[in-house]
């Protein structure tokens, strides 16, 4: 999982978050340079410097990602650091050959297909002239029903039956290539959840097994064991954390980590959209971390932190 602390003035800003693939650090050019990283060279967005990001090496010899962090405060950059060997595998597969032309992947709630049209339609996935743009179809996406029916009414209009088992949403994958989504029963979508949470907690006690590179600032690592260590939190602290566990993963997907390349090819939001979206989730954050907690059933413990306690009669 990820620990964080972080340390902010008008000056200075910065933030070392570690996590089992590696680390992520926010802060001013000066407080990155200050470490190490990206030192007497051009960040992005500077007067020639790269655009979007800049690819270095940190003082330990990793491979370094420095991108636009302004979203956490005005000046201030994120260096991505990935660990090498300390991937995340796929836990329902990957993509996998389905038919001549056609790739599957199983998702939590859908098979995915990517092919061409006339593969999609030879695997019998697609009935010809149900693709986005083709006469009568929406040209973005093209959604069919459980019965094989394409629903009625505007093109934004959300039908109920749209995400039900056997239900398909076909949209463009590429300039030759589109993809489909094949949906599946709800027992179906469990079992696959149930698989990936197994494999995600795999992989993270392999993970903690791992000797972690010391920190670039010199400070001792405080970095938590996964959660599944924590399955019921006793502080205050970890009872939030616990909250807070997977925010991590969502601000890689929306930041489009280069770690996730294998998980997400084909989308990702734009650099307004990403900072709003950043933006709400730093706010969410500092609101679970601000907020006065509750003891429900026992007034007796400690009550260390911003705790009442609470009792029920």
């Amino acid at each position: 999982m990820v620990s964080c602390d972080s340390a902010a003035t008008e000056a200075l800003f910065f933030e070392y978050g570690e996590y089992v693939w590696g680390d992520v650090i926010y802060g001013s050019k000066d407080a990155l340079q200050a470490i190490g990283i990206g030192v007497g060279m051009v960040f992005p967005g500077e007067a020639d410097g790269p655009k979007r990001e800049l690819k270095t090496t940190d003082p330990r010899g990793f491979k370094c990602r420095i991108t636009d962090g302004s979203y956490r405060s005005s000046g201030v950059y994120c260096a991505s650091i990935k660990f090498p060997d300390r991937e995340q595998p796929e836990a329902l597969g990957g993509w996998k050959n389905f038919a001549p032309g056609v790739q599957r992947k199983a998702n939590t709630c859908a098979d995915e297909f990517i092919g061409t049209a006339d593969d999609l339609v030879s695997a019998g996935l697609v009935q010809p002239g149900q693709f986005p743009g083709c006469p009568g179809m929406r040209k973005v996406t093209v959604t069919i029903l459980p019965d094989g029916s394409i629903p009625n009414g505007a093109p934004t209009a959300s039908h109920r039956d749209s995400r039900s088992h056997g239900a398909k949403c076909i949209t463009r994958a590429s300039k030759e290539k589109y993809r489909v989504e094949l949906f599946i029963p709800e027992e179906l979508k469990e079992l696959r959840r149930q698989a990936e949470r197994q494999a995600r907690d795999d992989w993270e006690k392999k993970m903690d097994s791992l000797p972690r590179p010391p920190r670039i600032d010199g400070k001792p690592s405080q970095r938590r064991k996964s959660m599944t260590q924590h399955s019921q939190p006793t502080t205050v602290d970890d009872w939030k954390y616990s909250q807070m566990v997977f925010f991590d993963v969502l601000r890689a997907r929306v930041e489009d980590q280069p770690y996730l390349k294998d998980l997400n090819s084909l989308f990702k939001y734009d650099a307004a959209s990403q900072m709003k979206i950043l933006a709400k989730l730093n706010e969410l954050e500092r609101a679970i971390q601000a907020g006065v907690v509750l003891h429900k059933t026992a007034p007796e413990l400690s009550t260390d932190g911003n705790v009442i306690s609470i009792h029920r009669t």
